[in-house]
């Protein structure tokens, strides 16, 4: 199998996500690096250094300016991606209660921090608010960042970074959220919380309640939950956004939707028990990738329970495939390991790409098929629902 390689990360990837336009990629390492990766004629690195333990998430605002990152430090970050000043630490959450300081009085003074690790950070309602999970609490905050423009650097330091808690749910059966999935890119009120007791909770955001609970959803703890998110290249029927997965550390993921009871779909043929694994959705949502620790990855075929399409080569990763990410306007994805390597695979049929020149042999094909990019039009709405001329197509 075809594939492009970036060496360029000094310590295990344990997570890595796609900016909403395709055209940079995050990763995030166990000893708490990130780097962005932009994608042009010439790939250009640009390193993020805060936190000083592993990486546990990474988000991207809905309009690629910032990246929210959260770490086993006790902290999350958000950082500037797009203009002249990408990779400036922007705001750093790591107290309990509200903030109202700047961030040169952070570094002097000192602050509570979060008993423990932030398990997750996210954007939520079009980037209006940040969700943060850590211990049994589910947070949301307010907040405004500090005028980068500002030339004075009186009034610069003056300018306040602030931000507020507005909200928070706490699951009392459970000792910690371990992970939660919420919609960004549309306007959603609902909230998938997963605590360590393996139960799931779907929690109305506006109306401060819980609308269902289930208990012993997965065999073993779940560690990675999302939501189908979309894409702005692709179209995508409203009940898509319904559908959201889970991972645990019993080989299994499972596609649940919110307006049944049980799981719809089922998919094992991956390896995953020790460490956490992460999957995503293809933009079409017809497939869904997983990562293993048997070094590959997996594609599964959304239209058929169980089923897998393909199986990455071996060789391509010498340890664990720790998590990958789909390109959401092309047929790719690129994947993280354990060995310190970003590799990432596109179809042939597809222009070629200054990174992305590798493709699934067995995949190709089908992608031709039924993958090829239609025409669309997106509704510049409030609500940014997407439209489509034709069939939905990725």
């Amino acid at each position: 199998m075809l594939k492009a390689t970036v060496d360029t990360m000094k310590s295990p990837i344990v997570c890595v996500q796609y900016s909403n336009s395709g055209e940079v990629i995050a990763a995030g390492t166990q000893h708490g690096n990130v780097e962005l990766l932009y994608l042009g004629a010439k790939t250009e690195v640009v390193p993020l250094k805060i936190h000083t333990s592993g990486i546990n998430s990474l988000a991207f605002s809905s309009g690629d300016k910032y990246l929210l990152t959260s770490s086993s430090d006790k902290s999350a970050s958000m950082w500037k991606v797009l203009g002249t000043d990408r990779g400036n630490l922007l705001l750093q959450l790591r107290q309990e209660h509200t903030n109202i300081e700047s961030l040169a009085l952070q570094k002097k003074e000192q602050v509570k921090s979060f008993v423990k690790e932030v398990r997750k950070a996210s954007f939520y309602y079009q980037d209006l608010l940040i969700a943060l999970a850590s211990e049994n609490i589910l947070r949301f905050y307010s907040y405004e960042i500090v005028d980068p423009k500002l030339k004075d650097d009186v009034k610069r330091l003056q300018s306040k970074v602030r931000y507020k808690e507005v909200q928070r749910y706490t699951l009392r059966d459970a000792q910690s959220i371990t992970t939660f999935a919420i919609h960004n890119r549309i306007k959603s009120h609902y909230a998938l919380i997963v605590g360590s007791n393996k139960s799931l909770h779907l929690y109305n955001i506006n109306m401060c309640e819980e609308v269902f609970s289930l208990n012993e959803s997965q065999g073993r703890t779940i560690h990675t939950a999302k939501f189908f998110e979309g894409s702005d290249f692709v179209g995508s029927q409203g009940s898509e956004y319904n559908i959201f997965g889970t991972a645990s550390l019993d080989s299994t993921i499972k596609v649940w939707d919110v307006r049944q009871s049980g799981a719809v779909r089922s998919y094992s043929d991956h390896a995953n028990r020790m460490v956490h694994v992460g999957f995503d959705f293809s933009p079409c949502m017809r497939y869904v990738v997983s990562g293993s620790e048997d070094r590959n990855f997996v594609v599964y075929d959304m239209r058929v329970d169980g089923k897998y399409l393909e199986k990455s080569a071996a060789g391509d990763h010498s340890d664990t495939v720790t998590d990958v990410s789909f390109s959401p306007k092309k047929p790719a994805l690129v994947t993280g390991a354990l060995d310190c390597k970003l590799r990432a695979f596109q179809g042939r049929a597809l222009p070629a790409h200054s990174v992305f020149r590798g493709g699934f042999p067995g995949l190709v094909e089908e992608w031709n098929k039924e993958l090829k990019v239609e025409s669309m039009k997106v509704a510049d709405s409030k609500d940014r629902v997407m439209q489509a001329e034709r069939e939905p197509a990725y």
